[in-house]
């Protein structure tokens, strides 16, 4: 393995990246080139995003560590790789790895092989005191009661605070007469707003900005679209198309001041005039057609980017009420952990030696694990460490596999497999991609090299642009980006691992019952197949939806085939449990007669 101070792996599925982080671990406290000491485990940070993916490391580079100290390895093939990957005498390999075991079950402590929400409670409880906590402050994952309270305190704060009383009322202005809002539970539509835009601000740790357009200027934009759209119901010909006509009729009918985009005719998003072949279009209709499709498509611009405004503002205000509460019970969001460590290393926060001296340990190697996942703000919470060890001689290598990049909704950038790259350009970079597969078969394996082949891949993309419901506008360089992102896709396998089996049975219905009848019939005929040659218990269903397992899991305990999901393993679920609830439900109540008839049946 290079010995770069940063190393970066490209890993598809099953290609050994947990073993290959392993290897690196082992490689930084056996390699004397890589040392500077004995032993410094406690200079090197290893950060996986799941509680299991850190167990299944520590016991990878424990493993490892046994079979060098013992000698004892699975094949000569296994053993010759790792004196090689050391390129150490054996004897003198084996009492370093010796050494290594015996200081781990001393120093337990400095394994640190953690996950990266782990590590960022440990950077924020370092720095309690910096945040108005005390050190033992408590974890909360319920923030939504929180955020719930702090909105009813804003609502009884506005009694007394001027200025929180006029963003209430701007609110109101905009909910009825902008939105068009004619519900009651306006607080319901608020919470949820303000928990959704809490979400994007943890998410990238940046407040959000309000735009510049008033609301007044979309009543304003909208009566106008009105106005120009009587005027279209009176100029156009008997000719134009009657469901068009029918409508918009209907339409400028109701006594209306405002109105959504939503209740718009689709017609009106098309270019061309809806009329019939062959009928000449007057030009001043023409040109009145096309000012309508400007007006509306301006006022979808301007409704995106203000109508946000008037939550933006409650939400500024909640968040300063939560603030105080969270503070004054000593708790922190694990919503917010990373901004809140972001916040760290602000100008009035703490510098990465500060930082160090409270975790009372330093870091010089980083292994990160699914780095495709990591967020952009969780990136710039470990970048002041990273930067600070390669500038001292220390060492950064991560793995990743951007076709895998799955947690977006928590701000996981794929892009960052690369600008990572570009922004540490300035220290020695080396790269590999394991490309050989040890956990499928070979049918397996060429059935995704050609499902993420290149041409396959075009082929698609090609066809998206086709005019359907879900058709996606892509211009040719979203094609190459995304063809770049699968372009290491191509994999081999184990030569042991001849075998396996692909089948695809696309299915036709007309309607979703038609096509559960099918799924379930060839479901069926497929499992009495296999149970010729499997037990049940090597047997594992997957679907898409938690309902269809749920759905799933009834079908094959109606057949009585025996099943595990989360259906029947949930205690709630459980048939006797259910009996004896109804019966303490009708002892409670006599009069329960669905209680005593769910018992008896």
């Amino acid at each position: 393995m290079p010995h770069s101070q940063i190393h970066i792996v490209e890993a598809s599925a099953g290609s050994g990246k947990t073993y290959c982080l392993a290897q690196r671990y082992l490689k930084l406290i056996l390699d004397d080139s890589l040392r500077s000491d004995k032993v410094n485990l406690s200079e090197i940070l290893a950060i996986t995003f799941t509680n299991k993916a850190s167990s299944e490391m520590k016991e990878r580079i424990l493993d490892l560590l046994k079979k060098l100290s013992l000698g004892v390895f699975v094949s000569s093939s296994e053993k010759e790789s790792l004196l090689e990957l050391f390129n150490q005498d054996e004897e003198k390999l084996r009492k370093k790895a010796t050494f290594i075991l015996d200081y781990l079950v001393k120093h337990y402590n400095f394994f640190q092989v953690q996950t990266i929400d782990s590590f960022i409670n440990a950077m924020l409880s370092s720095c309690a005191f910096k945040m108005g906590l005390s050190s033992s402050f408590k974890i909360r994952t319920d923030y939504s009661r929180y955020l719930s309270f702090s909105l009813d305190k804003l609502v009884e704060r506005a009694n007394l605070d001027k200025e929180a009383k006029e963003k209430l009322h701007n609110f109101l202005r905009q909910y009825l007469y902008i939105e068009n809002r004619t519900g009651w539970f306006v607080r319901r539509d608020i919470l949820t707003q303000i928990t959704e835009l809490y979400k994007k601000n943890n998410k990238y740790g940046q407040m959000f900005l309000l735009s510049d357009i008033d609301p007044k200027d979309l009543i304003i934009k909208k009566n106008s679209i009105l106005k120009s759209l009587r005027q279209l119901k009176d100029e156009l010909p008997q000719e134009a198309n009657a469901t068009f006509l029918k409508s918009l009729a209907i339409f400028l009918n109701e006594s209306r001041n405002s109105f959504d985009v939503d209740e718009l005719s689709v017609f009106l998003s098309h270019r061309e005039v809806p009329i019939k072949k062959g009928v000449k279009v007057l030009e001043s209709i023409e040109r009145l057609w096309n000012k309508i499709n400007s007006d509306i498509h301006d006022l979808c611009e301007m409704e995106s980017v203000c109508v946000f405004n008037a939550y933006i503002d409650i939400f500024s205000e909640s968040i300063k009420d939560l603030k105080q509460l969270s503070s004054r019970e000593d708790v922190l969001f694990l919503e917010a952990m990373n901004k809140e460590a972001r916040a760290l290393f602000s100008e009035e926060g703490v510098s990465v030696p500060e930082l160090y001296y409270r975790l009372a340990t330093r870091f010089r190697h980083f292994l990160i694990d699914e780095f495709q996942d990591t967020s952009m703000l969780q990136w710039r919470n470990l970048y002041p460490m990273i930067l600070e060890a390669l500038s001292t001689g220390g060492s950064f290598f991560y793995v990743g596999d951007k076709k895998q990049a799955i947690y977006r909704f928590r701000g996981g950038e794929v892009t960052l497999m690369n600008e990572a790259k570009n922004e540490l350009r300035q220290y020695p970079i080396s790269s590999e991609n394991l490309l050989k597969n040890f956990r499928s078969q070979k049918q397996i394996v060429e059935f995704n090299n050609n499902i993420f082949s290149a041409q396959n891949l075009r082929v698609f993309l090609e066809n998206n642009d086709k005019p359907k419901r879900f058709s996606v506008d892509l211009k040719e360089s979203d094609r190459e980006d995304i063809t770049l992102i699968f372009s290491a896709s191509l994999q081999t396998c184990k030569d042991e691992h001849n075998g396996g089996h692909v089948s695809i049975e696309p299915i036709e219905a007309e309607t979703s019952s038609e096509r559960k009848e099918e799924v379930r019939d060839r479901l069926f005929t497929l499992l009495e197949d296999l149970k010729t040659r499997y037990h049940f218990k090597d047997i594992a269903l997957l679907a898409r939806e938690n309902d269809e397992v749920v759905l799933i899991t009834e079908w094959l305990l109606e057949k009585d085939i025996p099943v595990e999901s989360e259906k029947t393993l949930n205690v709630r679920e459980n048939s006797y449990i259910k009996e004896v609830i109804s019966l303490l439900k009708f002892l409670n109540s006599p009069i329960d007669n669905l209680s005593f008839s769910s018992f008896i049946l």
